[in-house]
């Protein structure tokens, strides 16, 4: 199989280190020098023969008139997240595969949040500004972990592995998702009713333009 680099330079350096390099050219023939957006639609006859596309940040909108570019295309690899900025109707009419890292990426995401989150329990923030400005110590009312509410806005995976992690703790866990009916281990309700009940709320809503 046939394959090529195609993203970023910051994001070929950050997501693919030597021995994921080393790794993919044993399995994979790597038929030219990574390339970005800009260089593949100058020099679009890198994509002809190309087969897999290793991609990360800085992925091409994989359109009607650079898949034809690439008659050969099978799969992309994409070693971010989302990947709905760059798949079009023609991507998914060749039936190409493509994977995503976005479950990978999540967990480093779902640790810093289960640390602020308890952090916020604890009164972390609000401890550390009255100690600023008052330059003293003054014991502030701490809800704790076990037996609060935390609430979580969306669902999707970081939201699901977050659930998963603050069960440990013996919390109620509260959860506004208007595309989940029920989830285990989870009280759904409205966005209101989050923030009124919630001891601390960690929002996990993509940033997408529908949302704004």
């Amino acid at each position: 199989m046939k394959g090529l680099f195609v993203l970023d330079p910051s994001s070929y350096t950050a997501i693919y280190g030597p021995q994921e390099r080393e790794q993919i050219g044993d399995m994979v023939d790597i038929n030219a020098a990574p390339q970005t957006a800009e260089t593949v639609q100058q020099n679009p006859q890198v994509l002809e023969q190309t087969e897999a596309i290793f991609s990360g940040w800085g992925c091409p909108v994989l359109n009607e008139d650079l898949l034809r570019q690439a008659p050969s295309l099978k799969v992309v690899f994409y070693g971010a997240g989302s990947i709905k900025y760059f798949v079009t109707d023609a991507f998914w009419e060749r039936n190409i595969q493509v994977t995503s890292a976005y479950a990978a990426n999540a967990v480093p995401v779902v640790e810093y949040c289960l640390g602020h989150i308890l952090l916020g329990l604890k009164t972390t923030w609000q401890q550390a500004l009255l100690c600023r400005q008052k330059c003293t110590f003054e014991r502030l009312p701490v809800a704790g972990a076990y037996g609060s509410t935390v609430g979580l806005v969306s669902l999707g995976m970081i939201g699901r592995m977050l659930v998963e992690r603050l069960k440990t703790f013996e919390m109620r866990i509260l959860a506004y998702d208007p595309y989940l009916d029920a989830y285990p281990g989870v009280t759904l309700c409205s966005l209101d009713e989050i923030f009124k009940q919630s001891d601390v709320v960690s929002v996990h809503t993509p940033w997408l333009k529908e949302a704004a």
